[in-house]
């Protein structure tokens, strides 16, 4: 029986497949890093991969750095969620391009992610919490697993968002720069703890009996 792993990049979604879990497990990580490459069509030495657990049990694991280990090794299991990241430096030497070290350029890059993070993420996570202390000491399983699917949505944006500043290279000569994106950072991992605070409220409330 064939299982997927759910691939993310760039915002867009796309899986993997195995001919059966056995095969899953013993794929080496840099089998998989070639298996996304065909699909997004950027060098696999240009992307690093972060894995996610289940869409219902959310939770970060290291980076998957080491090529040579088999995924099961990261506890992967099918319908688990595998974020791309592109390693800025290594491409810049593929491409052969320089970094840009003009504190005006990355103070814009940080402006950009500041702005989504305080006008699309933030008021996603207000209504979200809303809408949690909307909920009765009980709910259907249904509505109890929207806002899980929800809590899991919203960490991922929000690593989404970390990743973005951590290719932002502030050397230090840009120390304006580097102040504001360790502010951003800091609003990000307090909002990510937040989520986690609302999701392992709504996780606690009890079901429903069904009649």
């Amino acid at each position: 029986m064939s299982v997927r792993l759910n691939i993310s990049w760039r915002g867009k979604k796309f899986f993997i497949e195995f001919g059966s879990l056995s095969e899953l497990n013993n794929t080496t990580v840099n089998q998989l890093k070639v298996s996304c490459q065909r699909v997004v069509g950027i060098d696999a030495a240009s992307f690093d991969l972060f894995a996610f657990g289940g869409e219902l049990n959310l939770f970060v694991r290291p980076r998957m750095n080491n090529l040579e280990l088999p995924l099961y090794t990261y506890e992967l299991q099918p319908s688990c969620n595998v974020v791309l990241v592109e390693n800025k430096n290594v491409l810049q030497e593929l491409t052969g391009t320089k970094p840009q070290k003009d504190e005006g350029y990355l103070l814009t890059q940080l402006d950009t992610i500041q702005v989504k993070l305080r006008q699309e993420i933030v008021p996603q996570i207000e209504q979200y919490e809303q809408q949690a202390k909307a909920l009765s000491h009980k709910c259907s399983a249904k509505k109890k697993k929207q806002h899980t699917y929800t809590a899991a949505y919203l960490s991922e944006q929000l690593m989404h968002i970390l990743f973005d500043l951590d290719s932002v290279i502030c050397g230090p000569e840009a120390a304006t720069a580097k102040q504001t994106r360790k502010q951003i950072v800091k609003q990000a991992q307090t909002l990510l703890d937040k989520t986690d605070e609302i999701k392992s409220i709504v996780n606690h409330i009890s079901l429903e009996q069904q009649e």
